[in-house]
Order: C-alpha cells, then sequence, then structure tokens
C-alpha cells in the first residue's frame, strides 16, 4: 500500500515540477514578448521592417477595398434600378400586347360583322333591282291605262277593254 501512495506522490510532484517549469519560461520573455536567442536577434529588425512594409501595403489595400467596396455598392443600385427599370418595361409590354391581342380579337370580330353586313347589302341590291323592275313595270303599265282613261269619249266597252290591258301588263310584270 505504501507503494501505490508514493508513486502517486511522485507522479504529482513531476507534474508540479513541469507547471512550475513551464510558468518560468512563459515569464523569462524579452520586452517583445518573444523568445531571445543569439541566431533570431540579427534577424528581427529586418522581420519588423518586413511588417512595416506589410502593414503599409494593408492600408493601400483597405483604402483600395473601401473603393471597391463603394463601386460594389454603386453597382448593386445600378442593377436594382435597372431591374426595376426592366420590370416596369416588361409590364407595359405586357399591357400593350395585352391591349393589340384584344383589339386583334375586335377587329375579327368586326370584319366578321362586315362580311355578314356585305353579304345582306348584296341581297338588298338584288331586291332592289328586282323591286324596280317591279316598279318601273306597273309605272309603265299605270301610265298607259291613265293615259287611255283620260280621253274624252270613251264608251263603256273602252274602259272595259283598258282594264283589260292593264290586267295584261301587270300579270306580265315579275312578281315580288
Amino acid at each position: 500500500m505504501l507503494r501505490k501512495k508514493s508513486i502517486t506522490s511522485y507522479a504529482i510532484i513531476v507534474m508540479l515540477a513541469a507547471v512550475f517549469i513551464l510558468s518560468v519560461n512563459a515569464i523569462a520573455q524579452t520586452k517583445d514578448n518573444k523568445f531571445t536567442s543569439k541566431e533570431s536577434g540579427d534577424k528581427k529588425p529586418i522581420l519588423q521592417k518586413k511588417q512595416i512594409k506589410k502593414t503599409v501595403k494593408r492600408q493601400e489595400g483597405l483604402s483600395s477595398s473601401l473603393e471597391l467596396s463603394r463601386k460594389i455598392a454603386e453597382l448593386e443600385g445600378e442593377l436594382t434600378r435597372t431591374k426595376t427599370a426592366s420590370l416596369a418595361k416588361q409590364q407595359d409590354e405586357d399591357k400593350l400586347h395585352n391591349k393589340i391581342r384584344m383589339l386583334t380579337e375586335s377587329i375579327k370580330g368586326i370584319q366578321a360583322v362586315v362580311i355578314e353586313k356585305n353579304t345582306e347589302l348584296v341581297a338588298l341590291k338584288d331586291a332592289h333591282e328586282k323591286y324596280n323592275d317591279v316598279i318601273t313595270c306597273y309605272r309603265t303599265g299605270l301610265s298607259a291605262w291613265d293615259n287611255q282613261l283620260r280621253i274624252r269619249a270613251l264608251t263603256g266597252q273602252d274602259r272595259l277593254t283598258i282594264s283589260t290591258e292593264l290586267r295584261s301588263v301587270i300579270s306580265r310584270c315579275p312578281s315580288i
């Protein structure tokens, strides 16, 4: 039993010693918070100069990145304006296309009505010519009948003959 306790106590002592050694190494730093050695002492100033140059370049890079971010913001704004203008233009084109489609459909409907009315007009024109012929025929028959009746010395037989002739002229006229 003593051996188990002594092994654990030795382990605790070794761990405490390691902790103390590491803490001493951590405290023993230079004023730049770096370990000093003979080899690295010569190289430090060169590294610092390079670091200074790098920081200067980074500052220029930062200013150029600010300019780039501004340009990106401007381009994004222009892109959104262009997109909204494009959408508005597309909507206007869609409205015009719908109006054109509706007008085309109404024109087709009007053309159908015009064709229908044109056929009616042709039929009416034919009927007009037919009625004109009928009216002309009746007019000639009636004017001949009227001329014969105006003669003053007509007998009953003459009047009967005139009315028979009127009927024969009217029967020769085309029917309505």
